[in-house]
């Protein structure tokens, strides 16, 4: 595919739009876009990954052109007119909760199933860890995804560190005490942990860095000793669920995200050790990731067309390093579109991870890739 700055008569209609009020001509526009999505043939059923940070919201608020995006792609009554998923590096709630949460902020309708989590591939690693302690790190509620996926034996840093709080001697130990008696007693010689999950960026790196480097040295037993550091005790092995370094938010420059926090992990451990970290990485640009998105994608085909799949997948994002990486090393049908209303936000397009496509934002990014269809279907017949 041929990577190009977004220009045609599709992209200039919207800017024409944008420059007359969309308000005032808000029929002729979507009259305009409901003639070019029927134009749109067999071999064109064309599907759409969102990422959400940077491209339909900027922390809690929802970009203008995103609003217009998903009026395109779906029908009066908030239905997909075409398979639609969103991808994302966050988390910290379930699928069916973030679902909700999006669906009401733009009107729309959004299945759990169409909501493709950082850490939704721990749901199918459960099995393996259903009867064993697992540590889950994580922001929000990110316990109750835990559980809500199938782990059953969970304990938070916070709770371990309620046993012993000299653990971290710069925190406040009044709230460290609390309840103590009722942690359950994983991260014990009898107990270990055996899994650290890391589910979403913690907001407590000093507090979550002290207590993972603890379990990794000592085996996975919280107040560990010199003693189980020279064990051949198994160390606890570490899932995270994404890699972005950065990401955006209403801040007007990028915000450190869990990479960062895992370069620190990283950083550490070799320090204590002298060895690399081990561990597996989920989320974009992971292939597992990709994956349940081209599950959703392809189940939405089949109910709306009767389709096995989809004939391109546009994968629309602002972050070069996880979107636009991610969607070429799937290579066909997936299609990288990079927006500038997020991580990347100037130049033609990114040196290091260039994109397909290139646009302003998630609005032209829709209108550029139904012309893109229909360039491929003039070349072919040419």
């Amino acid at each position: 595919n041929t990577r190009s700055q977004a220009t045609g008569p599709n992209v200039q209609v919207t800017h024409a739009m944008r420059r007359r009020g969309v308000g005032q001509s808000s029929r002729s526009y979507f009259s305009i876009i409901r003639r070019l999505l029927s134009s749109l043939t067999e071999s064109e059923r064309i599907g759409f990954c969102f990422d959400i940070d940077g491209v339909l919201t900027k922390g809690s608020r929802a970009l203008p052109e995103a609003q217009r995006a998903l009026e395109i792609l779906h029908n009066s009554n908030g239905k997909p007119r075409m398979p639609v998923a969103y991808l994302t590096n966050g988390g910290g709630v379930t699928e069916g909760d973030r679902s909700k949460q999006l669906a009401s902020m733009f009107g729309i309708q959004i299945d759990p199933e169409q909501m493709i989590l950082s850490h939704s591939p721990f749901r199918k690693l459960s099995s393996n860890f259903q009867s064993k302690p697992v540590l889950v790190v994580g922001r929000d509620d990110s316990q109750h995804v835990a559980m809500h996926y199938g782990y059953s034996h969970i304990i938070s840093s916070k709770q371990l560190i309620q046993r012993n709080p000299s653990c971290v001697p710069f925190m406040n130990a009044e709230s460290m005490h609390a309840d103590s008696e009722g942690v359950p007693q994983y991260g014990t010689e009898q107990n270990p942990i055996e899994a650290i999950m890391i589910f979403t960026d913690p907001s407590d790196w000093y507090l979550e860095i002290q207590v993972i480097l603890d379990l990794l040295l000592y085996g996975g037993v919280f107040g560990g000793t010199t003693e189980n550091l020279n064990s051949r005790r198994q160390q606890p092995q570490l899932f995270i669920s994404h890699g972005d370094s950065v990401w955006s938010n209403e801040f007007p420059t990028p915000r450190l995200g869990l990479g960062s926090f895992t370069s620190c992990l990283e950083t550490l451990y070799k320090d204590r050790t002298g060895m690399n970290l081990a561990y597996r990485v989920f989320g974009k640009p992971q292939r597992e990731a990709y994956l349940l998105a081209e599950d959703a994608l392809q189940a939405q085909a089949s109910k709306l067309w009767n389709a096995p799949t989809c004939s391109k997948i546009f994968a629309i994002g602002d972050n070069p390093s996880a979107d636009i990486r991610g969607a070429n090393r799937q290579g066909d049908p997936w299609v990288s579109v990079l927006v500038r209303t997020g991580v990347f936000n100037g130049g033609l397009n990114c040196s290091v991870d260039p994109a397909h496509i290139v646009v302003d934002n998630v609005e032209d990014a829709i209108l550029t890739a139904m012309n893109h269809c229909r360039r491929d279907r003039w070349h072919s017949l040419r």
